[in-house]
């Protein structure tokens, strides 16, 4: 799932809010928050009410010998729900609070059935969302009565000018010591309301976000596991990559045998007829060095297209966003260029993002039969947002000696990611997110 916003790490310095206070008040997350909190109730109630139902069912069946046929498949499948329970979990974290956690499990080996069981039924992680969901019932009780308090409460006092006004003084009640005969008497219980509002604001995203981090920890990988998944996709990317540079070498070779070099000889065998006949043929020789001369010509042009292809000189001197509108110039679609950086990416990012909006474009102008395109680039957080959409067929798939598939493996080196979204009939979306500080 491709997204735009920010991802965090799900480390313990995410739980306080930080910043404009403004910033947070007037923003979505509150409202996220609080329909977190009653989310974790309401599947926390499903759940215990399904596990609770299948494992009674499941082990008083399995205890009776005539009916355990009946009872040991109730339970195998309390044990496949399991996973999906910490999958819809996962998931559930990720969209309302931005921290993406991986799936834990290890994969299952090749073989028979039972060893396939044994080692689902071994697998720590299988425990650690079964005990998840265990606790997912009172943890959102907890927050469900938090949520409702919360909102109640601050709500029902800012409302108390308007049920004075409109109503009778004898519905407000204040503390004891406080008596409320009048509007004017219910201006301190409104702004006390307000005061209240904003606390449970910052009450309600804490308690997401702490719960984000607690589910991290207890149903994300571990981070010995990251470290061996993330050593094991650069070992796949590194042996990719230089796959890709010598696939890239042996095309550069390709074009100077097969173009540029016939050409320089042809130049050279021209230079040397015009010089043996500049004395007995001046006007022939004149032909054959104005023949040289757009000779010549043409191969400094090739020459020019192939340094630009390897590292143009614009990107080095003017940056990134001259690069890009350079290569809109040369595509045959117009191109509408979205550009916002205020300072310039590491050099290897820059690279990686120039491949990329080339690549694209150039599969924009030859399949795609589109009719207009778009790139936009952004700093977003420290990270590159690239963005490359067309109007065109769609279709487009990263085969694994595609160029599509080789612009994955430039991200991936970065640490980054490349996400394609090409339905038929369009349109085509290639995302690409390269982190700034790890280049």
């Amino acid at each position: 799932m491709a997204t735009t916003s920010t991802t965090r790490q799900g480390g313990f310095q995410d739980i306080l809010p930080t910043g404009n206070p403004l910033r947070l008040i007037f923003s979505l997350e509150p409202i996220k928050a609080f329909i977190f909190l009653i989310l974790s109730f309401i599947l926390g109630l499903v759940l215990f009410v399904t596990f609770v139902t299948l494992f009674a069912t499941g082990l008083s069946l399995t205890l009776s010998v005539i009916l355990a046929i009946v009872g040991i498949p109730i339970l195998a499948l309390l044990f496949v729900l399991v996973p999906l329970v910490g999958h819809l979990e996962r998931a559930r974290i990720s969209i309302f609070t931005g921290i993406d956690i991986a799936s834990p499990y290890r994969p299952l080996p090749d073989g028979k059935i039972g060893d396939k069981a044994i080692a689902f039924a071994s697998d720590g992680a299988l425990w650690r969302d079964m005990l998840y969901a265990a606790m997912l019932f009172p943890v959102g009780l907890f927050q469900f009565v938090v949520a409702v308090v919360g909102a109640s409460v601050p709500l029902s006092m800012m409302a108390t000018p308007l049920i004075v006004y409109f109503g009778d003084p004898s519905y407000v009640s204040g503390p004891p010591f406080y008596t409320v005969d009048s509007v004017y008497d219910t201006i301190p219980l409104a702004i006390f309301g307000l005061f209240l509002g904003i606390v449970a604001i910052y009450v309600f995203v804490i308690l997401m976000r702490v719960h984000a981090v607690f589910g991290r920890w207890l149903i994300g990988p571990s981070d010995r596991d990251e470290l061996a998944a993330r050593v094991e996709t650069l070992s796949e990317t590194r042996s990719r990559m230089v796959d890709v540079s010598l696939e890239d070498r042996r095309n550069i070779e390709r074009d100077i045998h097969d173009s540029t070099q016939p050409k320089l000889v042809n130049l050279a065998m021209s230079l040397g007829m015009a010089k043996e006949k500049i004395d007995t043929d001046p006007a022939q020789a004149r032909d054959l060095v104005e023949s040289a001369h757009r000779e010549s010509r043409e191969v400094l042009s090739e020459i020019r297209n192939l340094v630009r292809g390897l590292h143009p000189s614009i990107l080095t001197d003017r940056g990134l966003e001259a690069a890009i509108r350079s290569l809109a110039g040369y595509c045959s679609v117009p191109v509408h260029i979205d550009a916002d950086l205020p300072e310039r990416p590491p050099e290897a990012v820059e690279t990686t993002a120039y491949y990329i909006v080339a690549e694209a474009l150039t599969n924009v102008a030859k399949h795609s039969q589109a009719t207009e395109a778009r790139v936009m680039v952004r700093m977003q957080n420290g990270t590159l947002a690239l963005d490359i959409e067309d109007d065109g067929k769609g279709g487009a798939t990263p085969s694994p000696a595609s160029g599509l598939s080789g612009l994955q493996d430039r991200a991936a080196a970065l640490d980054g990611r490349l996400t394609i979204s090409s339905p038929e009939g369009g349109p085509t979306r290639i995302s690409a997110r390269l982190p700034c500080g790890s280049s």
